[in-house]
């Protein structure tokens, strides 16, 4: 025995092929299981399909693309809204100077500390090399 779980959707939703809906953003009568989205598991409640119609819903997400797309500066290229109408050395010439802040991580104590110790490590890598030079005995 063979079951088609098409059909099976098929006949649980043809309640459903004769109801109209009306488009929140067009207005427009259409039929509801061809001309919205399901946006829900269940196929057999009318609350399970879209209330904005395919038509409306490709053209809200395709306008959200390009106006998105056109938003995002990748090349930093701007300084604040796009809509002042300035030239870009405008703009570039409104950015503030960057304000550094020096600033100490190493005291003064720690800094001749760390001096002693590089000039003690510097001192003994002489000493050896001067021991496994060419000579057997250190010049003093």
């Amino acid at each position: 025995m063979d079951f088609d779980f098409y059909h099976d959707e098929c006949l649980q939703t043809e309640h459903l092929f004769m109801v109209k809906r009306v488009c929140r953003v067009c207005g427009e009568e259409k039929d509801l299981v061809t001309d919205f989205y399901r946006c829900r598991k269940d196929p057999t409640l009318e609350s399970s399909y879209a209330y904005e119609c395919k038509s409306c819903a490709i053209m809200r997400n395709k306008n959200n693309y390009y106006r998105k797309r056109m938003k995002i500066d990748t090349q930093g290229m701007s300084f604040g809204d796009s809509t002042s109408g300035k030239t870009l050395e405008e703009q570039r010439a409104a950015i503030p100077p960057l304000k550094v802040n020096k600033m100490n991580l190493l005291s003064d104590a720690l800094k001749v500390e760390l001096k002693q110790l590089i000039n003690e490590v510097l001192d003994e890598r002489e000493h050896e090399k001067k021991l496994n030079g060419p000579y057997d005995f250190p010049e003093e």
